[in-house]
């Protein structure tokens, strides 16, 4: 029996339904798509930090400027201090040279003055000085941004210092710690205590520098002079006088009777064969290298180390020097045990 329209168009609508609800729950059970695997970790933007008393700003550091770094353990000596460590101020002369404006890194571990210089058409835009001691930057004009931290004294921004020991692998770090990128080159060969920092392919004509900030204003007027103008002053002042064959002979007679009041009033060694009847015993005194009288009070001058040290013999009724002798030897007549410091022997 043949169909109506009516039955045809609601078995079309049922069949639809039945189709979509089909989909609609195949829907549920289809496996979605792959989707990418997430990283377990990503980058952390945590550069070392800038600002604060340790930073220049971009302000003071024009796009383009390179860092340059240049240091080592010690200077040339200068006959003064600039801090209250004991030891001689030294000085390096920096000349710079370069297209780009230049930021200075300069480290060294004695207390150290920094001498600056540039030629015509170098900008130096800022300089971090750090080291051991006390580092000052001189020859900037004023109002050039300086930075200057050291362990003695105790600076906001620590210390480092350029050696054979300590190396070189900080100077990136602090590089950008202060001036915001890496040292372009490092300079550590500084013969007569000179830096020349070549940075330009321009013809050089001469250095120039300023005169708002020389080397000699940094220098501790209260502090003795150091070293051998420290000695050779005391012995202007008549402080110290140079010793003489018989201020060693002197010696030798504190030292016997320091040894006979050990032993009874006598000296414990045997007579020498072919000595003259009579003869003292010999005794063993230090080597007086470089010795000196100390007549009045005295305060050491700083720097007495290694070839700079000196043999100081201490008068009866004279007050021990105060200071810092370094590696010099000192003999008190006026102590039980007189010998004192490193070069003393047993």
């Amino acid at each position: 029996m043949p169909c109506s329209r009516r039955a045809l168009r609601l078995f079309h609508l049922k069949t639809s339904a039945a189709f979509a609800a089909f989909a609609t729950a195949a829907s549920a059970f289809a496996v979605p798509p792959a989707q990418p695997a997430r990283p377990a970790t990503v980058p952390f933007a945590f550069g070392p930090p800038r600002g604060g008393p340790c930073a220049f700003s971009d302000a003071q550091l024009p796009p383009d400027t390179i860092v340059v770094a240049a240091g080592s353990y010690t200077g040339r000596r200068l006959p003064f201090q600039i801090d209250a460590s004991g030891h001689e101020a030294t000085q390096f002369d920096v000349a710079v040279h370069a297209d780009k404006p230049v930021a200075l890194l300069l480290s060294a571990y004695e207390p150290t003055i920094w001498s600056i210089g540039w030629s015509e058409g170098t900008r130096i835009v800022a300089v971090f000085a750090t080291g051991y001691h006390r580092q000052v930057v001189a020859g900037l004009p004023k109002g050039t941004p300086v930075i200057t931290s050291s362990y003695e004294p105790r600076g906001a921004c620590g210390y480092r210092y350029i050696s054979d020991e300590a190396g070189i692998g900080w100077i990136n770090d602090a590089a950008r710690r202060s001036f915001g990128r890496a040292a372009i080159r490092v300079y550590t060969k500084a013969p007569d205590a000179r830096f020349e920092i070549l940075e330009s392919a321009r013809p050089l004509q001469a250095y120039v520098t300023s005169p708002d900030t020389p080397p000699e204003s940094f220098r501790d007027r209260g502090a003795p002079l150091a070293g051998d103008a420290g000695l050779a002053q005391a012995v202007a002042q008549g402080i110290l006088r140079p010793m003489t064959p018989a201020d060693l002979e002197l010696v030798r007679q504190h030292y016997r009777a320091l040894a006979r009041q050990a032993n009874g009033g006598v000296i414990d060694v045997p007579p020498v064969a072919g000595a003259a009847a009579g003869a003292e015993p010999p005794v063993r005194i230090p080597d007086f290298y470089r010795g000196y009288v100390v007549l009045k009070p005295f305060v050491y001058p700083a720097g007495l180390y290694g070839a700079h040290s000196a043999s100081f013999l201490v008068a009866k009724g004279v007050a021990r020097p105060t200071g810092n002798p370094g590696h010099s030897l000192v003999v008190d007549l006026n102590a039980q045990t007189p010998c004192v410091g490193p070069r003393c022997r047993p």
